[in-house]
């Protein structure tokens, strides 16, 4: 089992992709730029470099030079400047603005070969956002996840779009007893 992007996935302009191979985007989240893209017409992953251009466009999309260089960064096909470069054997495409894979207006048509090829599920224990999450203490973490105390995403879960959580009044389920009778 594995997750996977939602959207087919998300290129992004400026921001880092996630350094985890886990890290994927999901519905309701800060969007995240997909790490593990996978071009469906050539099988080949779908690399990035950030801060990059092409000096050379390719007419015929022909990316395998700069896909097999052991430094993309030195070859004569890129110049610094500019935002991320996405590109796989057969394509390429500049992100010039952050946006799902399965967006309709892709002129290029990289929206059709490209999607989330997955990404492995966390395994425990983990450290996700700082905090470490274990066997012994994930049902801890989540009850602190769902009614306050543990920073998500750079804020306190439970708080709305960065405020200090409100009070609340669901308490944690307690334990339930049902090995005594009525």
């Amino acid at each position: 089992m594995r997750n996977v992007c939602a959207d087919h996935g998300w290129l992004v302009a400026r921001r880092s992709l996630p350094a985890e191979p886990i890290e994927h985007d999901a519905v309701a989240l800060p969007k995240l730029g997909c790490s593990n893209l996978r071009c469906m017409a050539c099988n080949a992953a779908v690399r990035s470099l950030p801060n990059v251009s092409l000096k050379v466009r390719p007419t015929d999309g022909d990316m395998t030079p700069l896909f097999d260089a052991a430094d993309p960064h030195a070859s004569p096909m890129l110049e610094p400047g500019g935002t991320r470069l996405y590109f796989c054997r057969c394509d390429y495409q500049h992100a010039m603005n952050d946006y799902p894979l399965d967006h309709d207006d892709d002129a290029r048509g990289v929206a059709h070969k490209w999607m989330c090829n997955g990404h492995p599920l966390a395994e425990l224990p983990h450290t996700f956002e700082g905090v470490v999450v274990s066997a012994e203490n994930i049902e801890e973490v989540v009850a602190r996840g769902l009614f306050g105390g543990v920073r998500i995403f750079g804020r306190n879960a439970g708080s709305a779009r960065g405020r200090a959580p409100q009070t609340n009044p669901i308490q944690p389920p307690q334990e339930l007893d049902f090995t005594s009778s009525p």
